[in-house]
């Protein structure tokens, strides 16, 4: 009887496995922020500034991990007077790689005019400024690893720093599964805590301007 049970259950995860999507595969950026000291460099730290955190969802109120090729992505808004660092964490490998959920280099990337499906902005201290710019500037320490240390890994660290809690927004794949930039726009949608707070026409993000480099 054990045995019968151990194969049904063994077939039963299979076929599971078989309803999964396949692992995303994020692209390197177009644009790599080659130093992230110069990059950051004009943040006045004694001031406040706006926060936004970008969700590019692959198919938007879905859900879905990826729609064809489009995996999405989560990436990062600061601005401060006429000054705007819009920037995002990627590998710095190509992508395929990184479907085999091993630990790779990273890179920050500028995201200017990035589209946007869904957006949450908060005011930030200087403390909490201070906080942000020096996990960014440090992010190259960081290795990439897509179910635990990804694009939108990197954001929800940022939001955290800020005293924002971004719903759970973990989605599986073959493989494995971590968090997804279709999951957390999905959640945000859905969150009762977020209603009103966020905003769900989409749009472009703005480039960065008046950064150090």
């Amino acid at each position: 009887g054990g045995g019968g049970s151990s194969s049904n259950v063994g077939a039963g995860m299979a076929k599971e496995e078989e309803k999964k999507e396949e692992a995303p595969v994020p692209d390197r950026p177009d644009h790599p922020i080659s130093n992230n000291k110069c990059f950051f460099s004009t943040v006045d730290l004694n001031k406040g500034a706006t926060l936004t955190i970008y969700v590019d969802e692959p198919n938007p109120g879905t859900g879905n991990v990826k729609k064809g090729l489009n995996v999405g992505h989560t990436f990062i808004g600061i601005t401060q007077g006429q000054n705007q660092y819009t920037y995002g964490f990627y590998p710095n490998v190509p992508g395929y790689k990184t479907v085999t959920n091993d630990n790779f280099p990273s890179v920050l990337g500028k995201d200017d005019r990035h589209t946007f499906s869904v957006s949450v902005s908060t005011e930030i201290s200087p403390e909490q400024l201070q906080k942000i710019i020096e996990l960014s500037q440090n992010s190259y320490g960081r290795q990439y690893n897509l179910s635990y240390s990804n694009c939108t890994d990197f954001a929800i660290s940022v939001a955290n720093l800020a005293n924002i809690t971004l719903p759970y927004c973990k989605g599986t794949w073959k493989g494995g599964g971590g968090s997804a930039p279709g999951v957390l726009g999905k959640a945000l949608r859905d969150s009762t805590t977020f209603k009103n707070k966020i905003n769900t026409s989409g749009g472009t993000a703005p480039a960065s301007k008046g950064n150090g480099c």
